[in-house]
């Protein structure tokens, strides 16, 4: 009988990021170490056509990650990431430009191989 030895992924979250009208970023934290491999998101069509990144710090404050520009009321996965995650607490924020009158709702999954 075989058993794999190999890893496997975990999600971590469906968080909701939530900014407000008045607000460019919002944030969580989460504390699990192995490697980032990928991250799930979906966002609200918020008031503007400001576009939005998702970052990713370690706990010194450190950036790990940087996304692109992404869009409004869409949802895609980022995927072939390679990050290394060590066991410290970690921040992941969302950056928009302005999400205009009623804010915004993103939801981020993050994809660990552990």
């Amino acid at each position: 009988m075989y058993v794999s030895t190999q890893s496997r992924p975990e999600r971590e979250g469906q968080h909701e990021v939530t900014i407000a009208d008045n607000v460019l970023s919002g944030s969580f934290t989460f504390r699990k170490s192995g490697t980032l491999k990928g991250i799930a998101w979906e966002s609200s069509d918020y008031a503007s056509g400001a576009t939005f990144t998702i970052a990713i710090t370690d706990a010194e404050g450190t950036t790990l990650y940087t996304s692109g520009a992404l869009a409004h009321n869409s949802a895609a996965y980022i995927a072939s990431l390679d990050v290394v995650l060590v066991d410290e607490t970690h921040t992941c924020t969302v950056t928009t430009g302005d999400p205009g009158v009623g804010g915004a709702t993103i939801g981020v999954s993050l994809l660990i191989m552990r």
